[in-house]
Formats: structure tokens, sequence, C-alpha cells
């Protein structure tokens, strides 16, 4: 399981003691051995931490003149197995100098050049995964042969506090105390609605801020919650959330969900909102709630643009996904009903038996029977231009001239070379 956490913090001081000499041929028997000034410590999943790194002579001292070699550290477990890019380099951008083994037998191994440790420098790595390292490293000189897909055949040394004593660096789980501030995004339909942090996620009642709950009863509100450690790096997998609402009307889909590898969690709630309910967050049963009222959902698009073929339908300048396309057949132009509708505001059912569909718009009744070339609003029988049709993946497709009259938007084809229509846009009037 992955875990995503905090930013900085010094992890190991260590330098590296290169012997006189180092046979080329004989590198497995090299006395080279790596030392730390620093503890052992305790890091979270992802969260990023420094490593410095300097080079000896065997007298203790800075080398005069830059080493002609390079060094290569990674990490292994205690039991001595590599774990393959449990470490990552931060940023993963190749920092001069400094580069990852591109071999498909050596992905965690990294490796820098010998001159750039003339004086002591610094990485910032982080770890991926929960569990208990040995941070490993050997100098190789200039002409020796090494292989660091067989890394675990040579004498390296771990890094120490004093000498040849391992220190474990333990790398553990996300707990609830480290959140320090949660975003939340929600959304209807697809359109990205107004979203708010709260700080601190726990005790408190957030005022001037409100969670939208559509009207209709049934579609869902989703919220995205991101949980944030106090230096904006989020908290990662496995911290839990619970959910609660003293809103008879409101329908939770669970009442806890798991933050995931980024450090989000998805809620979903639907029903209505009566002005005076509440929804109750909190990551910890015992903590008392943050509380964020609900209000009813009230939005129309001022603009939709669609283009045929296309997926994606522009709201309002917002990005928001169909599951079918419009088109053009036999000279007229098609979209897909619901998609577009419940859009626009439009709260639409279905009655397979009799294949009618009955929507309900600005206190207006729409209803529309599976091939007939007519439709009523309101009892008033009204002609189509072009009869509706189930698409191929079972969409209802009916002609714009019908979505113009149902919904009272102003529709109006876009036309591209040799008069083509290559799209279509509603606009509320």
């Amino acid at each position: 399981m992955r875990f995503r956490l905090p930013l900085a913090a010094v992890l190991l001081l260590g330098f590296l003691i290169i012997p006189q000499p180092v046979q080329a041929e004989d590198v497995s028997n090299s006395a080279s051995f790596i030392y730390t000034d620093s503890a052992s410590r305790s890091l979270a999943p992802y969260e990023p931490a420094e490593i410095t790194i300097g080079l000896l002579g065997d007298n203790g001292r800075p080398l005069s003149d830059p080493p002609a070699g390079k060094l290569y550290f990674w990490v292994t477990d205690p039991d001595g197995t590599v774990p393959l890019q449990s470490m990552e380099l931060v940023p993963r951008s190749i920092e001069e100098g400094l580069y990852v083994h591109s071999g498909s037998g050596a992905p965690g191994v990294f490796i820098a050049d010998g001159p750039g440790f003339q004086r002591q420098r610094t990485f910032k790595v982080r770890f991926t995964q929960a569990g208990s390292y040995l941070l490993k490293g050997v100098f190789i000189p200039a002409g020796a042969r090494f292989n660091p897909a067989e890394m675990a055949l040579y004498d390296a040394q771990s890094f120490n506090a004093t000498g040849p004593k391992a220190r474990t660096l333990t790398v553990g789980t996300a707990i609830v105390s480290d959140v320090a501030f949660m975003r939340i995004s929600p959304s209807i339909k697809g359109v990205e609605l107004k979203g708010l942090t709260v700080q601190p996620p726990r005790a408190h009642t957030e005022k001037d801020v409100h969670i939208p709950v559509h009207q209709d009863g049934q579609t869902p509100t989703i919220l995205t919650l991101h949980l944030y450690r106090s230096n904006g790096a989020g908290i990662g997998a496995g911290v839990p959330v619970y959910i609660t609402s003293n809103a008879p009307g409101i329908r939770l889909a669970s009442d806890s969900v798991m933050t995931d590898d980024n450090g989000m969690a998805t809620v979903r709630l639907s029903g209505k909102a009566d002005g005076k309910g509440l929804l109750g967050i909190r990551l910890n049963r015992k903590d008392e709630p943050v509380l964020i009222p609900l209000s009813a959902y009230s939005y129309s698009p001022q603009t939709v643009r669609l283009s045929i073929g296309n997926l994606v339908m522009d709201v309002d300048g917002r990005s928001v996904y169909m599951d079918e396309p419009p088109l053009v057949k036999d000279g007229r132009t098609y979209v897909p009903y619901r998609a577009i509708g419940e859009i626009l505001g439009a709260e639409i059912n279905y009655n397979h038996n009799i294949r009618t569909i009955t929507t309900k718009f600005n206190n207006k009744i729409i209803t529309m029977t599976l091939g007939y070339d007519h439709y009523a609003i309101d009892n008033k029988v009204i002609q189509m231009d072009a009869r509706p049709f189930i698409s191929k993946n079972g969409r209802t497709m009916v002609p714009i001239r019908f979505m113009a009259d149902a919904t009272g938007y102003a529709v109006r084809p876009v036309y591209g070379d040799r008069g083509r229509t290559t799209g279509v846009i509603f606009t509320k009037k």
C-alpha cells in the first residue's frame, strides 16, 4: 500500500571513507564504509527527507582533489533484500551529477559522480512504502568494474552512527493527528462547484460556505476530500473519514470512507436540503465533527458548447464528459437527451414499459415516446422535425430543435467548411 506525506526533514548525514588503495579487480573486499552522526528516525511514506553525503580520505579529512569514480547508494530491507524503487529522488528530474541506474535489473540504485563529492552534497529522497530500510552505498574508483544489478554481492556498507553498527530507517503509516486541513471539492452532474477549505479539520461549524444538494432527490453530490499535512503535502492512504448528517432528507452512500494513496477520499450524498441540515465530517470517531451547512442546488448554465463526435462539452468554460457524442444523421443534428437535459437543470425519467420519457423542467412537464415524431409540453402536443432514436450504446438521441423547445434555451448550430455542422451552442435566454 502506498502513502502520501509531508515535506522536508533531515534524514541522515553520512560520510564515505575511501581507503588507499582500492584494487579495481577486487571492489568487494574494499574497506570503505559509510557512517552517519545522526540517530535512526521514523518517516511517513512519501515524506521528503534529505541525505547529506561526503567523501573523506583515510585520514578522516576531506579530499583535496576530486576523486575519480562513482558513488552508488540504495536501500535494502533489514534482511538484505533489495526492495527495488523503494527510494525515489525528489524531484524526479535529473540533478547535475546524480542519476538513477537505467538498467532494468537495478532501477532503485542512484549513481553520483565522484568529482561532485569534493565537498559534501545533499540529496532529497523519499520512500514509497512503509517498512524498515538500511541505506547502503559504495564508492567505486575509476576503472573498477561494478554491476548495480548485482549490488547485493558487494561489500557495501550501511550508513552507521559511529561504525559498523547498522542504523534502521523506519517508514511508518500516516496517522489522523497528522491532518492539518482538508480541501472539499463538490460536483454535481460532472460540473465542479465552488470548493472550500476546512481548517482545523475538527470541532467547529463552517460559516458562509455550504455544500449543494440537487433538489430532484436523486442526483448525487460528489465530494472529493483531499487531506493535507501542515506543510501542504498530501496525507497519504489509510486515514478514515466518518460522515454524518442531521438532515432527514439526506442520504449518504456510506458513513465512512478511506483516503487513497494521494490522501483523497470520495463522499456521495443525495436527497433534498431544507436549509437547516448539516453535514458532519470527522477523522476520529471520538472527535467533535466539522459541521457544514447543506443547501439546495440551483444552477443553470449560461452557455453549453458541443462538438460533433466529441464526448466533452464546455459548460460555462468547464469541461464535462458525456457517454455519447452529438452526431448528424439524415441531415439532422442529434444530441444525447439525458446528458444535455440534466446539465441544463432538467429532471428526466424513462418508463421502459411504454418507452416514454417524462421530463420536469422549469415547472413544465414534457413527455416524449420513442418512435413517434411528436411530444407534449403540459399536455399540448407539438410536432417534431425528426424522430428521436436509441443509439448503439443505449442512449436516447433527440433533435436539437426539440431540446430548444423543451428547455427554453436558444440553440444555434455551428458550421464549418462547406457548410457542415461541426457543433451546437445552447444559450440561456
